[in-house]
């Protein structure tokens, strides 16, 4: 198999670039990609009449900050770019009641229609209604639904993924356990759902997954977001125009802003080993129950640091598991079955000498064993297997263990300067770190490290030009890094005494062998077809939306600017080895063994009887399949104009 490496491509590519600006009525869908939500409505005397020039005051009740505006002539006012939360509105005009409802709750990417009836009266009287919660969205054509941050606590999630609830919404599927590639909606990819965090496109350059609570290469979630963090997180299906990057869902989440009262959650969950069944596998005869635990815990924190102005809020959560993945193997017989070298190591060992053919010593120090006598086969090759298993001689019941580690952090501030601008900032990092058995290794040594690092910055700026204009801009910054590597990594192929001729440290590790006949594919010696190296992968985005209200039309238009770059590969593939001197050569260093030979008897002892130079230096093997490259950068660009 031949060498494919994709170094120094650039690809330049266009999304493409699409206005639409269409007269209708002034119930229109919520706002651009944002997490914010709008409060809108028209303001009517007794007789229907509709009143111009009253004054709409909206205070964030949690915070403190108020927003004050007037309707237009047709009697109308919108208040967009809104953080989700509880509100309080108060119109007021002159030879009128002065009239206020309260509890007005505002959703991620959702609108609030509050329309009042004044009635003729004194302006220092005040009529106080209390917002009811609307049956039926009246202002919006999207599909989908909200969860509030008391149903994501208060619903069973294990692993406290929130991704894991996205399925509760019509015509979402993810399949059980999680992990990479496994939610879809409607039928489509996983890599055609978008996930929005604070307004900020989440979704990594390379794989069109998440960022945030973006899967490993093993469990759920590689890195997760507090979802004590979470103010409320919003599916939309059939979205509107400005959420035009993926034909998918848009998964849109807001995070918990500070308020003017100190708060905070602390929180613990635990599962360990002595509270759970055992694996069907794992039965009390065969010796102590394996592990299974699982620790998380950590916390939120937020306040003001200058009342009704600046705020800030903070959350941490780790998450440590053990899981010994246990099962039933097909694995060789590390003692002798009388004469069976089809299924024993020994037998097959004495099967060869009986030949005349001495075993070489790499073939024994791979396979664990020594040929004494007695030959002896201690476990540190092939699985001890004494043959007594009621499914058959070449069955056991074995499994390594997952351990894995990961450490998220969530920080972010808010600051009302004054009525016309506010600005936020958000930063996030994750951290994951094991070792697990991803595909039936034999031992622990050649299990997978694997790692991921993600961090995502974002920064907006909302400006109130005045009661008309309103302009919101954000910027933001992602990366994720994550390497895959064997437990060997460091140890060359030298060490265990083959000569593959490859030099470079990336490629070291004892190269994945498989013997024909002898043992399943899957239950190989050696690591899995590691490495690979995705990343650092980086996006930079810049997204601004100008929304702008006349008469009985709310207008909003803007667009997006991403700088996406990946740089990465996945390193795989085979190659067959014989060890008989007639057989043809085989392509040049691999990285995964395949022996079969008609002249050895037992192919099992036979192996590393491979001639060095069957295997030409240099410093990457043959058999590599590479997907990524060089760095390569995507700039691209997105518009929209609604009405």
């Amino acid at each position: 198999m031949n060498l494919h490496r994709a170094a120094g491509l650039v690809t330049r590519t266009i999304q493409g670039v699409a206005v639409a600006l269409v007269v209708l009525s002034f119930s229109i869908s919520a706002g651009a990609q944002t997490n914010t939500g709008r409060i809108l409505g028209d303001v009517s005397d007794s007789s229907g009449a509709l009143v111009a020039g009253a004054k709409v005051t909206i205070t964030d009740v949690q915070r403190g900050t108020k927003r004050s505006l007037v309707t237009s002539q047709a009697g109308e006012y919108v208040a967009p770019d809104l953080l989700p939360g509880i509100y309080a509105v108060r119109v007021e005009a002159p030879t009128f009641k002065a009239t206020e409802r309260t509890n007005i709750q505002i959703e991620v990417a959702s609108d609030a229609q509050v329309d009042f009836v004044l009635e003729t009266g004194a302006a220092t009287e005040t009529v106080t209604v209390t917002m009811q919660v609307p049956l039926i969205n009246t202002t919006s054509s999207s599909l989908g639904g909200t969860l509030g941050n008391k149903e994501i606590n208060d619903l069973p999630l294990n692993g406290r993924n929130y991704e894991n609830l996205l399925q509760l919404r019509p015509g979402i599927v993810r399949y059980p356990g999680g992990g990479f590639s496994t939610t879809s909606t409607n039928g489509l990819r996983a890599e055609d759902n978008a996930y929005i965090i604070d307004g900020l496109f989440n979704s990594e350059p390379f794989s069109g997954q998440s960022i945030i609570n973006g899967a490993g290469i093993a469990g759920d979630s590689a890195t997760i977001l507090p979802v004590d963090a979470i103010q409320e997180f919003n599916l939309i299906e059939n979205p509107p125009a400005e959420y035009g990057w993926k034909p998918g869902a848009m998964v849109n989440v807001a995070l918990k802003s500070g308020t003017n009262t100190l708060h905070g959650t602390a929180y613990a969950f635990g599962r360990n080993t002595p509270l759970d069944a055992r694996n069907y596998f794992n039965p009390i005869s065969g010796g102590e129950k394996n592990p299974r635990s699982l620790e998380q815990f950590g916390g939120t924190v937020g306040g003001p640091i200058l009342k009704d102005k600046l705020f800030y809020f903070g959350g941490y959560e780790r998450q440590t598991y053990q899981v010994a993945s246990i099962s039933q193997l097909n694995t060789p017989v590390t003692v002798s079955l009388n004469g069976d070298p089809k299924n024993s190591v020994v037998d097959a060992i004495a099967g060869v000498e009986a030949a005349g053919i001495v075993p070489s010593t790499p073939s024994l120090t791979i396979g664990g064993c020594t040929v004494g006598p007695p030959i002896v086969c201690n476990g540190t090759g092939f699985p001890t297997n004494n043959g007594t298993s009621a499914a058959g001689a070449e069955f056991i019941n074995y499994g390594l263990p997952n351990d894995v580690t990961t450490d998220n952090a969530v920080a972010k501030a808010d600051y009302q300067i004054n009525q016309r601008h506010s600005v936020s900032g958000l930063f996030f990092f994750g951290n994951n770190n094991g070792t697990v058995s991803d595909a039936n290794e034999l031992q622990t040594a050649w299990l997978t490290q694997i790692h991921t690092r993600a961090e995502v910055v974002g920064a907006s700026w909302t400006f109130i030009i005045n009661p008309r204009w309103l302009n919101e801009a954000r910027f933001g910054y992602n990366t994720v890094y994550q390497p895959t590597f064997t437990n060997d990594r460091n140890k060359p192929a030298s060490a265990y005494g083959l000569n593959t001729g490859v030099t470079n440290p990336l490629y070291f590790g004892l190269p994945r062998i498989n013997i024909s006949d002898f043992f399943p594919a899957l239950n190989e010696l050696g690591g899995f077809n590691w490495p690979k190296i995705q990343g650092p992968d980086r996006r930079f985005q810049f997204i601004d939306h100008v929304s702008y209200t006349v008469g009985k039309h709310a207008y909003k238009f803007g667009g997006e600017i991403h700088r996406d770059s990946f740089s990465g590969g996945a390193y795989a593939g085979a190659a067959d080895a014989s060890s008989s001197a007639s057989a043809p050569t085989p392509s040049p260093a691999p990285r995964r063994w395949r022996t079969s030979s008609p002249v050895c008897p037992h192919p099992a002892a036979c192996l590393p009887a491979i001639p060095p130079d069957r295997f030409t230096t240099g410093d990457s093997p043959a058999s590599v399949r590479t997907t990524g490259g060089s760095p390569r950068t995507s700039p691209s660009t997105s518009a929209y104009a609604t009405n």
